[in-house]
């Protein structure tokens, strides 16, 4: 294993990435797992389970991929890869999966897409739900199998777990207890066990976390009737089929998902505790992954030198951002306190094609102005929300950041 790993994984030890410690970590293990057999083959070794070690592996396959293709395209490798292309190639595609969110919560049954503003994480949760509950069947699923709701600072316990509710009738005004949210998508999850259910909760870090759900944090670490609890209010008027007993005997079924979308900027607002956060599995969705996509879908096109202009200083820009500096920055001036969890997510960057107008069926031409606009009126008031106080600080290495995207 060593001959085919080595000349390529000791380079990425010495290079400061953003996931280099798991990369590194996740490679040590699987050269460990793994080794010649008899035939001079790989083999995992016995009483090791790589395939398990879920966490390193997501974060490496990557990595892995790429040493791999590498490898096989090598000719000076070629004598080698034969007796161990078949093994190495299937062991990659065991892997596969674990790049991909919807493993996580298939595993997990509990999401949290996080991530920079604008990097698409409602639209991912939508897709997200829809790969999980089609499945292989290319029929669409059932229209009450997703639930969107969106968490606000006034989202309560009452909203989305069982709670009183006024009610006015013939002009008198009475209270009831009445289900929430989730609740109501627990019982129908719970009456159609061959059928999957999936709630989607967009900013789900906006509302008081602790206070929303209460001892039905239980509930997302133990799924089904292991993780039942008596709820304090008990509905005034249960339905004669309902699962949990008006509130007494409370749980999450094995078929109800749940994914959240939260931005992880504004740490005034993280919502989860360290109790909290152990109950999902996080996925970080990253900026400029889908931008260059959407653009080359437009209708009309852009001109495709301009197109390439604009994508490579958006991405120049996020590297500056990440890096806390600023072309041609004076030595004696501070840095800007930005890092990557300040990067430009693609939604901003996308906002390009409603700036350029069409231009009468030929591809369209994003021009300097064009990036200035985009930057004076969408870019720049992010970054300087991120400064704060401190904006006037920075005004001139700002001032920099927008020349070099523009001009």
């Amino acid at each position: 294993m060593r001959h085919l790993v080595w000349p390529y994984i000791f380079p990425v030890w010495y290079d400061s990435t953003s996931e280099g410690y798991s990369q590194i970590s996740g490679m040590k293990r699987l050269i460990k797992a793994i080794e010649f057999n008899s035939n001079n083959q790989f083999e995992q070794r016995p009483n090791l389970a790589p395939r398990e070690n879920y966490y390193d592996y997501a974060a490496t396959y990557r990595l892995l991929l790429m040493m791999y293709k590498h490898c096989i395209s090598d000719p000076a490798m070629e004598d080698f890869n034969e007796p161990h292309g078949d093994f190495f190639t299937q062991y990659l595609a065991d892997l596969a999966p674990m790049a991909n969110p919807i493993e996580l919560l298939r595993q997990k049954k509990s999401l949290i897409l996080y991530g920079v503003p604008g990097t698409g994480k409602t639209r991912t949760a939508m897709n997200l739900a829809g790969q999980l509950l089609r499945g292989n069947a290319p029929e669409q699923p059932a229209e009450d199998s997703v639930k969107v709701i969106q968490f606000h600072p006034g989202y309560s316990y009452a909203n989305f777990i069982i709670g009183i509710s006024p009610t006015v009738t013939n002009g008198q005004v009475t209270y009831e207890t009445k289900a929430g949210i989730l609740y109501d998508r627990a019982k129908i999850a719970q009456q159609k066990p061959n059928q999957d259910f999936v709630l989607i909760i967009d900013e789900i870090n906006r509302a008081n976390l602790p206070e929303v759900l209460g001892e039905v944090m239980y509930c997302l670490e133990y799924r089904g009737e292991q993780g039942m609890v008596s709820l304090p209010h008990i509905i005034t008027f249960p339905a004669e089929n309902d699962p949990f007993q008006a509130g007494h005997r409370f749980y999450i079924p094995e078929n109800l998902y749940i994914i959240g979308t939260m931005n992880h900027v504004d740490r005034s607002i993280s919502g989860f505790d360290m109790a909290l956060r152990r109950r999902f599995a996080w996925f970080k969705l990253e900026p400029m992954t889908w931008l260059e996509q959407k653009l080359r879908d437009e209708n009309p096109q852009f001109e495709e030198s301009d197109l390439n202009d604009f994508l490579n200083r958006a991405v120049d820009l996020n590297n500056a951002i990440a890096s806390g500096d600023a072309p041609d920055a004076n030595q004696a001036e501070p840095r800007i306190p930005l890092n990557t969890d300040h990067q430009i997510g693609d939604s901003y960057f996308y906002a390009i094609k409603d700036i350029v107008t069409a231009n009468n069926g030929q591809p369209r031409r994003i021009l300097p102005q064009h990036r200035e606009r985009l930057w004076l009126y969408f870019l720049q008031p992010l970054l300087e929300d991120y400064l704060g106080n401190d904006v006037h600080l920075y005004r001139d290495a700002l001032k920099r950041l927008g020349e070099s995207f523009s001009d």
